[in-house]
């Protein structure tokens, strides 16, 4: 396990360019001598030329057998290997161990909640150099059968066995970058914020860091986004259908995906089992018309797995699986998880449902990914990456600086007036932790509710998919940080739902009058939200809050309560506050998630990280529609963006964190404005500049976060909409040790104000503005004037029939 004060700036993913490795053991496209005939083998010839040529090669039955996902299939006559399209790395590859084991990180509300660039680029870079070395030591995901994981040929007398085809590809199916649009939705884990701003810039991030390889010429992996498009709803995913405006499409659901695309350049997008207005998105030509004519995406297209079936079983827009499989591929969904690709579109074909050159194009996207990835090119003229590079302990330093990252303090009071903060802890006292989540090593690894995910591809000698062997509980990162293990004890715990026994609470309650620190550590499990099942209430689970309250109540006065959470989605924590001192919010903090919660306990490290969505009373989900996905109607406005800051439902509000230092936050002489911006030319900026200094007594990071404000409160989307209240539109992040200052700067651009109209276009608008520099605290924000001059102007137009 690592300890704290690592500098978050100065992790990297890997050093160094990588040294080429032997022989792999792997087949690979024109590697035979037959290749030299092969015009798509041609290194010298540019990637179109390449693949124009190959579709050409190919049979329609051979073009056909490509385009499944999970195992795409083989060319034998042409040296073409099989292709497994799709690794979910959500939080790290998860694939099986070789040499080593992959890197896991914390989940992705984790990672939003950090608020930093350089560390998603970091973990982005790590995934897809861990991706390559793996894929060259066999690895496998979990889909994959028992006897093809372990056909690995052996040895012969004649020589070294011979290579087979890799079991797993370049590509991952991540990051989900979906907005937490409502507070009950059963993946809000698994996406970064409900911020649309916030979300793009995770997506961007991940698709450098992951993508960008060491030589120009080629992808280090794929980025495959998901779920396209204004996907929120679990509990009937494969019938739903979303109905949204053009406006809020434009100002909420598609706001990441562009950023993602545009300027990430992300290489892979992955359709949804919703319907989006009536058309299941793998079926939708508007949606692909906005991705390849607007926003020039060269990369393919997937299904969700069984997606393109519910097309057909669920949805009903058509009556057949040819009939699902024609309005897909014709709608440029380029790969099928799933079986109706390879089934029913040569039905398809035959019964003149589709034209062939429909699948051409679906076989060039892919095979130009393949070709892009320097899969179809020499190995040792590209970099290669060896076993020695995964789960190093270069890139566990980085997953444990994640955890730290993500940790978001709530609160932090005395024990009686005058006295300081509980937090951080004094070592060697006598601590007591309680809860159902205090033994839990699933919840910090990311479990199987994290994605496919068992401890035999986190643990090297890991016997079962649960013997989590190398990961520390709560408890025992606790215990251990403390210094002495009779110091620090754990009881038969009340469980995260249901009804504790009366045993359990008494025994539970006697302990923690035992102690000098109660920690609880509680929140919510897979049992609470999952993929596929939704939340019906956002309360804290089970008798939680009346567990802590009723043993809080118990202690003698000066005894600090301290809750830690861990969990995914907003929950109701506003009936433990006043019997807590403390709330450290750890989200699912990755397998490092223990020590990193005992290092913030004890003050090896300051808290530093920022809600990414609002914490929510239950009374909120009441006033919402889960099925709704309007953002800003009167009854249930969604998120900071919309709903009043004064609104009672709200706990805590998105972009708020605690330090345990504290700064000081001043205007540079020249960013005090006001400003204009003329709008004949979306690029033009200004640049707001601030210093922060520490002058607390602790390092610690601070994030400041930029808003815009405008003054028109009618809502462009309709006169019946609730207005805009603010919307991120930047952030930076220092970190400090005491006495330090630091500038920091966000730029604001005309485009980067643009707002959605009622026809869902994308329109830098004239007016005023109010630019608002927060730390979280309302009471210390900043603010400046801005005026954007001229007329208004369309930047970008949202595709008809969406």
């Amino acid at each position: 396990m690592f300890g704290g004060g690592i500098v978050w700036w100065a992790v990297v993913a890997s050093a160094g360019p990588p040294a080429p490795s032997p022989s792999t053991g792997i087949n690979r496209a024109c590697s035979g001598s037959e290749a030299r005939g092969y015009t798509f083998c041609n290194a010298s010839l540019s990637v179109d030329e390449r693949v124009q040529s190959l579709v050409a090669a190919l049979t329609t039955s051979e073009k056909i057998s490509v385009l499944t996902a999970r195992h795409a299939a083989p060319i034998s006559r042409l040296g073409i290997p099989a292709y497994d399209w799709g690794v979910n790395s959500i939080h790290g590859d998860q694939v099986s161990c070789g040499t080593n084991c992959a890197t896991n990180y914390p989940l992705p509300v984790a990672i939003g909640a950090a608020f930093n660039r350089t560390l998603v680029r970091a973990l982005g870079r790590m995934m897809g150099v861990e991706l390559r070395a793996l894929r060259l030591e066999h690895a496998c995901e979990s889909h994959v059968s028992a006897d093809r994981a372990s056909d690995k040929a052996t040895p012969s007398s004649s020589g070294p066995p011979p290579p087979v085809d890799a079991c797993i590809g370049l590509d991952t199916w991540a990051p989900n970058i979906n907005l937490n649009r409502d507070p009950r939705w059963g993946r809000n884990w698994e996406v970064a914020s409900s911020d649309p701003y916030l979300t793009g810039e995770i997506g961007k991030a991940y698709a450098i860091g992951f993508q960008g390889s060491d030589d120009p010429r080629f992808l280090l992996g794929v980025l495959t986004i998901k779920h396209w498009a204004a996907y929120n709803v679990e509990a009937h995913r494969d019938s739903f259908n979303s109905v949204v405006s053009r406006f809020d499409l434009t100002d909420s659901y598609l706001r990441a995906w562009r950023v993602a695309v545009v300027e990430g350049n992300a290489a892979g997008v992955m359709c949804s089992y919703n319907a989006l207005n009536g058309v299941p998105t793998c079926a939708s030509q508007p949606l692909n018309s906005l991705l390849r004519d607007t926003w020039k995406f060269d990369g393919y297209v997937s299904s969700d797995s069984g997606a393109i079936g519910d097309i057909y079983k669920t949805h009903h827009y058509v009556a057949t699986a040819a009939e699902a499989a024609a309005v897909s591929i014709e709608a440029g969904t380029d790969v099928n998880s799933g079986d109706v690709y390879s089934m029913w579109l040569q039905s398809a074909l035959n019964n003149h449902l589709i034209n062939e050159s429909s699948i051409d194009a679906a076989v060039a996207h892919g095979m130009r990914i393949r070709m892009r990835l320097g899969l179809f090119d020499a190995p040792d003229d590209q970099p290669t990456y060896g076993p020695e590079l995964v789960g190093s302990p270069e890139h566990h330093r980085l997953s444990y600086e994640a955890s730290l990252q993500g940790l978001t303090l709530l609160l932090n009071k005395p024990t009686s007036p005058g006295a300081p903060p509980v937090l951080p802890l004094r070592r060697g006292q006598k601590i007591a932790v309680i809860g159902g989540n205090a033994e839990t090593k699933t919840l910090m690894a990311g479990g199987t509710g994290g994605g496919l995910l068992s401890a035999e591809l986190v643990c090297k000698n890991a016997t079962s998919r649960t013997d989590w062997c190398c990961i520390q509980s709560p408890f025992e990162g606790i215990q251990e940080a403390n210094g002495s293990p009779d110091l620090t004890m754990v009881n038969d715990q009340p469980p995260i739902t249901g009804t504790p026994s009366k045993a359990a609470v008494a025994n539970a309650t006697a302990l923690a009058q035992t102690a000098d620190v109660v920690v609880f550590v509680i929140g919510g499990d897979w049992s609470v939200e999952h993929e596929a099942m939704d939340r019906t209430s956002i309360d804290l689970p089970g008798s939680q809050t009346e567990v802590v309250t009723s043993i809080a109540a118990s202690l003698k006065p000066g005894v600090p309560v301290v809750v830690v959470l861990i969990h995914g989605g907003s929950m109701d924590i506003s009936g433990l506050l006043n019997s807590s001192h403390a709330v450290l919010d750890a989200f699912y903090p990755g397998v490092h998630g223990a020590a990193a919660i005992a290092a913030t306990l004890f003050g090896d490290a300051s808290p530093g990280g920022k809600l990414p969505y609002t914490f929510y009373r239950a009374n909120y989900a009441s006033r919402c529609d889960m099925d709704d996905f309007s953002m800003a109607k009167p009854a249930c406005p969604r998120g900071y963006r919309y709903l009043n800051p004064n609104d009672p439902d709200i706990i805590f509000p998105f972009g708020f964190g605690l330090s345990y230092t504290e700064f000081s936050v001043a205007l540079s002489p020249n960013s005090t404005g006001p400003f204009t911006l003329e709008n004949s030319n979306s690029s033009n900026a200004v640049t707001i500049e601030w210093t922060v200094k520490n002058i607390g007594r602790h390092r610690g990071a601070e994030t400041m976060l930029a808003y815009f404000s405008p003054h028109n409160k009618t809502n462009p989307g309709g006169a019946d909409l609730v207005p805009l209240q603010r919307q991120l539109v930047g952030y930076a992040k220092v970190d400090l040790a005491i006495g330090e200052s630091a500038t920091a700067s966000v730029t604001l651009s005309v485009a980067g104000l643009a707002r959605a109209n009622v026809n869902g276009d994308l329109v830098s608008m004239v007016g005023g503005y109010t630019i608002i520099l927060s730390t979280g605290d309302s009471s210390t924000e900043l603010t400046l004037e801005l005026t954007i001059d001229g007329t208004d102007q369309v930047l970008e137009s949202l595709p008809p029939g969406l």
